[in-house]
């Protein structure tokens, strides 16, 4: 039986749903199906606390018509708006991006450096790592000084890159996360230029909903199935 995975995009910038899609790929197979779509009541970006705050409602507006509907959701944006309002009411696994990939960096045992867009974002970023008793995995956060927007310009992987080797260079970090997942396309990318890993937070909370649904739905009863 095929399971349904929702990932949504909180912000209404389509080419970010677009590359989130391409970043999940390998996970797609006959019995999962994942509906990558985009929150088109949400801001164009999301750099600030109070964007994260303001999405939350169009979030639970969007997550009703979805009652029912699917196995699993995946919030895609390193805020995690909404992500607990979500769970109690639909019911089904809800994963948000910074959560899953901070308990990813977490069972690694590594330190982590963050690649965020502006600075409105680091003390945000670094509010979920401390909620999630994880500061002392994280290296450190620098920004890109990019937008959401900016993240389709030729110039930008430079601006990227440039964080992510102050983020080795200086920090100290063995393993690097886009702090926003409008970054996906770069994932690659950053990854060949430093030579460490990099995680895309779209495809590592995917990657755990996935299992979510799997351990859910398809495991069998004890003594076997019958």
């Amino acid at each position: 039986m095929t399971r349904r995975l929702i990932v949504i995009n909180p912000n209404s910038t389509e080419r970010v749903t677009q590359d989130i899609s391409v970043a999940v790929e390998p996970l797609r197979n006959s019995n999962l199906d994942i509906d990558c779509q985009t929150l088109a009541a949400g801001p164009g970006g999301i750099l600030t606390q109070r964007d994260a705050d303001l999405v939350v409602g169009p979030l639970i507006d969007w997550a009703e018509g979805e009652k029912g509907n699917c196995d699993a959701i995946v919030v895609a944006c390193y805020s995690d708006p909404g992500v607990h309002s979500l769970r109690e009411m639909l019911g089904v696994p809800v994963f948000g991006a910074a959560q899953a990939t901070l308990g990813y960096v977490g069972a690694m045992g590594c330190k982590a450096g963050v690649i965020s867009l502006r600075s409105a974002s680091v003390a945000r970023h670094n509010a979920a790592a401390g909620a999630a008793g994880l500061t002392g995995i994280l290296a450190g956060d620098r920004t890109a000084d990019v937008s959401v927007a900016d993240l389709g310009d030729d110039g930008a992987i430079d601006k990227l890159l440039r964080a992510a080797h102050e983020l080795i260079d200086k920090d100290g970090a063995e393993v690097l996360i886009l702090g926003c997942c409008g970054m996906s396309r770069f994932s690659r990318a950053v990854a060949s230029e430093t030579g460490i890993p990099v995680l895309d937070p779209s495809l590592v909370a995917a990657s755990m909903a996935y299992t979510a649904i799997l351990g859910r739905y398809d495991t069998p009863p004890r003594g076997g199935r019958t």
